[in-house]
């Protein structure tokens, strides 16, 4: 059995944090999850010590299992990763002409690991159920960020039989942890700790989004004339105020420049788990400025989304 406690916070939240001592080399873990009231995530923080007077190696991974169909995909602010298949380098979401972000162009098992990621947020979502969740940490504290499949194939259904509570259910693995692949470690110093805070939310029918906070994630559904903007809280921002302009090549603030350059100026309701779209037909990109009541931006971000870093097939 593990540890449990159970604690009831005078806001209103209420928590439950697990953890025990690894018994080889006597480290340390603990994990917290905390609910609150109007909000539509779950925190997490994590808590690793190595208590002993000796460097132990450690490498320390979230995971979290999601159903999937033919329509799940990753989604994950990156343009390289690395699979054991592809020798170990690769490109992202397109490699050698196959979209290697989605489920259905895996026939057996593989993993990826994204590259170089240099954003807070990743996840997934299923166009078939409209179903999705987006992970939010500090990429400086939690810089990995995978999934791992059993493939689409008669083999991953097999597993799916093993592991899942329901027959013939597919699952996929959506993973991240201080360190790039699970072929890295590191030796934890003596008498020292390691922890990070980040959150899980759901999205419901959000389309595949490209930006993402803890309070808010953007995403798009649709195409063509029927395109729409989605934007999905996980707490109650109030009214704010959506600004979408056509992609120009300058900073996304430039949106602030002067409402003429806006092809779209919408004021939403923005209320937890409750999704708001917004028309933004055509196909080419966009900017886009979430901002609220006292005119603090909320999310400042261009599509197509260019990740901060490129990460380079070195």
């Amino acid at each position: 059995p593990i540890q449990a406690c159970l604690r009831a916070h005078p806001d209103g939240s209420a928590s439950i944090t697990i953890g025990d001592i690894e018994l080889i080399s006597r480290m340390r873990w603990q994990v917290t999850f905390t609910l609150r009231p109007g909000a539509a995530r779950m925190e997490n923080e994590i808590r690793l010590a190595n208590t002993t007077a000796l460097a132990q190696r450690w490498y320390a991974w979230e995971n979290a299992a999601v159903e999937t169909s033919l329509g799940w995909q990753f989604c994950c602010p990156t343009t390289a990763g690395r699979a054991w298949w592809a020798g170990h380098k690769m490109n992202y979401p397109i490699h050698k002409g196959r979209d290697v972000s989605r489920y259905k162009n895996y026939t057996g098992s593989s993993d990826f690991f994204a590259a170089g990621v240099r954003e807070d947020f990743f996840g997934c979502y299923n166009a078939d159920t409209g179903a999705g969740v987006v992970h939010l940490a500090d990429w400086r504290k939690c810089f990995g960020k995978k999934f791992f499949t059993w493939g689409a194939g008669p083999e991953g259904l097999a597993w799916g039989r093993v592991f899942c509570d329901q027959p013939l259910r597919h699952y996929v693995e959506i993973q991240c942890g201080p360190f790039e692949t699970q072929g890295d470690y590191e030796w934890f110093a003596p008498h020292s700790e390691y922890s990070w805070n980040g959150c899980w939310y759901p999205l419901d029918r959000a389309g595949p989004f490209f930006h993402a906070t803890a309070d808010l994630t953007l995403g798009l559904r649709g195409t063509g004339a029927k395109r729409v903007l989605t934007l999905s809280p996980s707490v109650t921002l109030g009214r704010v105020r959506v600004e979408i302009s056509p992609y120009v090549a300058q900073p996304p603030s430039a949106v602030r420049t002067g409402e003429g350059a806006c092809a779209t100026c919408k004021e939403v309701e923005l209320r937890a788990a409750r999704r708001a779209d917004i028309p933004c037909p055509g196909t080419r990109g966009f900017a886009v400025r979430v901002s609220g009541a006292d005119g603090r931006a909320l999310a400042e971000v261009r599509y197509p989304y260019k990740p901060r870093a490129e990460p380079g097939l070195d």
